[in-house]
């Protein structure tokens, strides 16, 4: 059964096209892995089908009665509310039918009612009506599914009643992502999900969507993601979109076995061109002349065969200004606390040169506290931190600000700097951002693209330590690699 038809999805901004005659048809079952380059227009083609922008030509249409769910990069939740109230409120229509049950029991037990045999027929009735719907919405299963949900999705039980306001980035993705999953929507729209969750989550959240049985589409660029729960992949290139079956491992193998294809096509006709140019200047002007025109019109005729070509790929070279002391940092009797929380204490730490640390924990565990607190960016309740000498130190916070939004790439990569326009674009380059697009105001930038341009921005500072906080959000697969 096809939830989703979709054709001749068309998409300028401005006068750039971002999406061309785009169209395709998503079935109950197919769970697909929407994948591409930073910036090619996945999370515009999401909006689109979600109803929340609109397309410059084209057509969507749904199946009857289909709910569609879609999960945001940037989640919007409200403040002040829990983390209960707010995954609960998926249940809303049950909780609404659970409160008329509530209301008729009540009616069932006035001496008014008990003494009026119509009356009394009448809620008896209605309570058996909605008492039948209730089972069939399983209202009595809501509670241990919110609570699977949450736990399942790392959300711990002493966080259920916190304000949202005061959760990290990876809790308020869960909180949505919660939210969403119990709403059961008939199609499932994720833009990048695993961004901010810790493993144990995204294992909970492959195991849930392995399984899902309606709509998927999901942007992600996490490989081992992407194999374990979609059965089809679009590759968003070129303005358009290619269907490849299978996961994201079979993807590569038709992509591979496609590219081998092409480069065979392309080195026949490069023979054929060479073939026939020998002959035309052999025979031009003998007596063979008529053949050779007829050549002539064969080679003019000839549809070159586009040659496959690897797309480009980030360069990174970072380099230091200067070489660090054998001692980076030296951490003694660490503690960190908010009201109501303990992060950590009694931490002790020696980082050397060289040496490469991998800081794992779960969401909410204090992880970028602990950085914000290494770069004196948040003040510890107790211990000592001591840095090395000639320590020059680089950050990158996951939240991807800029100083100014309304500076073009080029200029907020050369501002504090001594580069010159055209240094500055030819760096610019190995992140990917050539032609026109340097001149695009930083607040147009997708995630993956503005990514690109805060770590474009970090290596050229030449910093000797890197503090990096999720460095890998957003970024495309060829990027992450």
């Amino acid at each position: 059964m096809t939830l989703v038809a979709a054709q001749g999805i068309t998409k300028y901004f401005a006068a750039t096209p971002i999406l061309l005659d785009i169209g395709f048809n998503l079935s109950r079952g197919e769970r697909v892995g929407l994948i591409g380059r930073n910036g090619t227009g996945k999370t515009t083609l999401l909006r689109i089908v979600a109803g929340n922008e609109e397309m410059s030509s084209g057509s969507i249409s749904l199946a009857g009665n289909v709910h569609i769910g879609y999960l945001t990069q940037d989640v919007e939740l409200p403040e002040d509310d829990t983390v209960w109230n707010a995954v609960g409120a998926a249940f809303a229509p049950i909780m609404a039918i659970e409160q008329r049950l509530r209301e008729l029991e009540g009616l069932m037990g006035l001496s008014e009612v008990i003494g009026n045999p119509e009356r009394l027929d009448k809620v008896m009735s209605e309570y058996s009506r909605m008492s039948v719907e209730f089972e069939r919405l399983d209202g009595y299963g809501t509670d241990t599914r919110l609570r699977t949900t949450l736990f399942g999705l790392g959300l711990k039980e002493e966080t259920w009643h916190q304000p949202i306001g005061t959760l990290s980035g990876g809790q308020r993705t869960r909180v949505a992502l919660a939210r969403l999953l119990l709403l059961e929507p008939e199609v499932l729209l994720l833009d990048e999900p695993t961004n901010h969750l810790d493993l144990g989550a995204i294992e909970w959240l492959e195991d849930h969507l392995a399984s899902f049985g309606r709509g998927l589409i999901v942007v992600s660029h996490d490989r081992q993601f992407l194999d374990r729960v979609v059965n089809k992949v679009w590759e968003l290139k070129d303005n358009t979109v290619t269907t490849y079956t299978g996961n994201y491992s079979s993807y590569l193998l038709q992509k591979e076995m496609m590219a081998q294809r092409q480069e065979e096509l392309y080195r026949r006709q490069m023979e054929e061109r060479a073939k026939l140019q020998f002959l035309i200047g052999k025979f031009k002007y003998g007596t063979r002349a008529t053949m050779a025109k007829s050549w002539e019109k064969r080679l003019e005729k000839m549809q070159p065969v586009q040659r496959s070509s690897d797309q480009r790929k980030m360069k990174l070279n970072a380099q230091v200004a200067r070489r660090s002391g054998n001692d980076v940092l030296t951490l003694r009797d660490l503690s960190k606390s908010f009201p109501g929380k303990h992060l950590f204490s009694g931490f002790g730490a020696e980082v050397k040169f060289r040496e490469r640390i991998a800081l794992l924990g779960p969401n909410g565990a204090g992880k970028t506290t602990l950085l914000k607190i290494l770069l004196g960016r948040a003040a510890a309740d107790a211990g000592k931190i001591r840095w090395g000498a000639s320590i020059d130190l680089g950050y990158f916070s996951q939240d991807l600000t800029l100083p100014d939004e309304n500076l073009t790439v080029l200029d907020s990569l050369l501002e504090g700097t001594k580069l010159l326009p055209a240094e500055g674009r030819s760096y610019l380059a190995r992140f990917l951002f050539t032609g026109e697009s340097v001149f695009q105001p930083v607040s147009t930038l997708s995630g993956g693209e503005r990514n690109r341009l805060v770590l474009a921005k970090l290596l050229l500072s030449k910093a000797n330590v890197l503090v990096l906080d999720e460095p890998t959000n957003h970024l495309d697969i060829q990027a992450r690699e």
